[in-house]
């Protein structure tokens, strides 16, 4: 870690505070809980849309195979961001807004669909949509993680700094995990909203309730990055400062 880096750097009491910890990783647990539920739910509903086993697989596999890629191309990227919202939040956010579309897509398929649908039959139609929001939502559940962890190593400068910021990860993790095999144990058919929406509809309905102000309380807690134009300018300043020390 560099000088200019040390100088925008918050203290460790807030890094490495329970409380940032907890929020940070609320994100984590809300990509594990709507992974863990969507991936109990998904074959089935794949299987009542008519696609058959062999496509089914296909279909799963597809996402991870693109973040087989895409990882490490995106930890680049990552590295070398200069945004003023710091490395690993410009990827974090557009990895939660996909997430969430892609589980939109899949609770109300029907506005989705009519669009596809001018061009191929509805039943077509219905397949694209939800093999396109499937491969969407698991891509980016794949790819959340990765700048997560960056985040939560980025700082730590000792071994216990790492202990603590990965066990309140992992522990998270498992919780989200959890509650996401929990909601596949629910009757969606008994519950409230069962008569304003169908099945499929209530599970991703409470995925979006339950996953969207996770990503917003990370993000509230993450400390901001200045700029590239600032950073330039604190470069020059601290160089100048050297040259006098040095001269002196």
């Amino acid at each position: 870690m560099d000088e200019l880096e040390e100088l925008n750097r918050p203290p460790d009491s807030y890094l490495f505070s329970l409380r940032y910890l907890v929020l940070i990783n609320l994100m984590t647990c809300g990509v594990e809980l709507c992974s863990s539920a969507a991936f109990g739910y998904l074959p089935p509903l794949l299987l009542e849309a008519g696609v058959s086993e062999t496509s089914m697989s296909m279909i799963i596999s597809i996402g991870p195979m693109i973040a087989l890629f895409l990882l490490p191309l995106m930890g680049t990227m990552s590295d070398n961001c200069t945004s003023r919202y710091g490395r690993r939040r410009p990827f974090l956010f557009g990895m939660g807004i996909l997430c969430i579309l892609s589980m939109i897509c899949l609770a109300f398929p029907l506005s989705s669909e009519s669009i596809v649908a001018y061009f191929v039959s509805p039943a077509r139609a219905n397949f694209i949509m939800l093999s396109v929001a499937i491969i969407t939502f698991d891509l980016s559940t794949q790819l959340s993680f990765t700048p997560m962890e960056s985040l939560l190593s980025d700082p730590c400068r000792s071994d216990e700094h790492h202990n603590k910021s990965f066990v309140v990860f992992t522990f998270l993790l498992s919780v989200g995990a959890c509650v996401g095999y929990w909601l596949l144990s629910i009757d969606w058919d008994e519950t409230a909203l069962a008569s304003l929406l169908g099945a499929r509809d209530n599970v991703f309905s409470s995925f979006c309730v339950l996953f969207l102000p996770c990503p917003l309380e990370s993000h509230s807690v993450l400390p901001m990055t200045p700029s590239s134009g600032i950073l330039h300018l604190q470069k020059v300043m601290f160089s100048g400062i050297n040259q006098t020390l040095s001269q002196n």
